[in-house]
């Protein structure tokens, strides 16, 4: 149907409706097309539209769409399926969720295993409670799309403070899920996820333990809980463990690659981690913070070189990478009476130049203060970035008590 292709999202919509009206088997297959569009409220139809089909081509539903690789297109089929209310729809969904529940108590292993507090093992440590937290929000998907409207409005809350600063936030929305009767085999097996606290580790341990857990991470079914061994062999010099050489998932082959050339994509790798423990990215998956560092572009400064000057506005979202950099007052006259203000490693400055057409200049010049890295989101790369993520423009604006903002 040619309308389903139509420029006009309206257009779309208008067509996915009329189809799924009618609900005849021979326009299954054009509907379903409308979960991979592009523009949610057309997937959001689609989802409805599949509904009235019932039980129809159910196992293409679940083979083509609810295993999309695409995240968006995986959360529509999931409330498409959900909205059939069908024991049969329910064993699809429940043989969804299996696998992840079959990786959690490994998982949970594996994050009592790794030293926490050694530094050198933060890569893993992320990339393992990144791992979890995907499991917890798709079991909170479906419990979310199964519920009644009191259950929906319990998830949506819990799910927007689960990464929340706040421990007593946290602990609040923990508590309301453990609360949810209806659905306590699904939620039951995430809450130990959820409710984790990582064990001390002695930083001193044998080389044979950290090897044997390097192997566990390589093997893990997580792509950035693999790569993540490999920053963290290149932190101690260690070999490569021999099941990262013959994986197949995109991350960790190019990143494996890199590493007789350029090392690039291991420099985008540790990117990725680093924006992770900062307060602006913290609460986005490392797939997404990925997205983000292709289009990052990377300045190096001297002692006393200048970022940005005072009274200019910059060109993007700056973010300190390495070293430290300071502030200096504009004029000479209120100097005196302003001490430079140091910039640590985290600290983001110029989110509001990403914003069309505010152009707030910068109130004091910034320099750096010894050899310093900064990563730089310029306003041209950041309508591309925003529109594969539309939720940066939500973390770059919001204001945050505990960030290091400047300008």
């Amino acid at each position: 149907m040619p309308y389903l292709g139509h420029p006009d999202t309206r257009v779309r919509i208008g067509a996915i409706e009329l189809l799924g009206a009618l609900a005849l088997p021979e326009f299954w297959e054009a509907v379903a097309q409308g979960l991979d569009d592009f523009e949610f409220n057309v997937r959001l139809k689609a989802a409805a539209a599949l509904s009235a089909y019932g039980e129809y081509n159910l196992d293409d539903l679940e083979a083509f769409y609810l295993k999309s690789p695409r995240p968006e297109v995986t959360e529509v089929a999931i409330a498409a399926i959900a909205a059939i209310n069908t024991h049969q729809s329910q064993q699809v969904l429940d043989r969804y969720l299996t696998p992840s529940f079959a990786q959690i108590d490994a998982l949970l292993d594996l994050m009592r295993s790794v030293p926490s507090q050694a530094p050198e093992w933060q890569p893993a440590m992320l990339a393992l409670h990144n791992y979890g937290y995907q499991i917890a929000d798709r079991v909170l998907l479906v419990v979310y799309h199964l519920g009644d409207t009191t259950t929906q409005h319990t998830v949506k809350k819990v799910r927007s403070l689960l990464l929340d600063d706040r421990a007593r936030e946290r602990a609040n929305a923990i508590e309301a899920l453990a609360s949810m009767n209806t659905y306590k085999s699904y939620i039951a097996p995430i809450l130990k996820i959820l409710e984790f606290s990582a064990p001390s580790q002695p930083t001193e341990r044998p080389v044979s333990a950290d090897l044997y857990l390097l192997e566990q991470l390589a093997q893990s079914l997580d792509s950035w809980v693999a790569a993540s061994a490999i920053i963290v062999c290149q932190e101690y010099g260690y070999a490569l463990p021999a099941p990262l050489m013959t994986r197949r998932d995109r991350i960790v082959k190019k990143v494996i690659e890199s590493l007789a050339t350029n090392k690039r994509e291991l420099e985008q790798l540790r990117q990725t981690f680093f924006l992770k423990t900062t307060q602006l990215f913290r609460r986005l998956p490392l797939l997404e913070i990925g997205t983000v560092v292709k289009a990052l572009r990377s300045r190096t400064l001297d002692p006393q070189d200048v970022l940005v000057q005072a009274e200019t506005p910059g060109s993007g979202l700056y973010i300190l990478y390495r070293g430290l950099l300071q502030t200096q007052p504009s004029s000479e006259a209120i100097a005196p009476f302003n001490e430079p203000s140091p910039l640590k490693c985290g600290a983001f400055l110029g989110g509001t130049t990403l914003m069309g057409g505010m152009d707030i200049p910068c109130p004091e010049t910034i320099i750096a203060s010894e050899p310093s890295e900064v990563l730089i989101l310029t306003r041209e790369n950041f309508p591309t970035v925003n529109e594969l993520m539309p939720s940066l423009a939500f973390f770059v604006t919001q204001p945050c008590t505990d960030v290091e903002f400047y300008w």
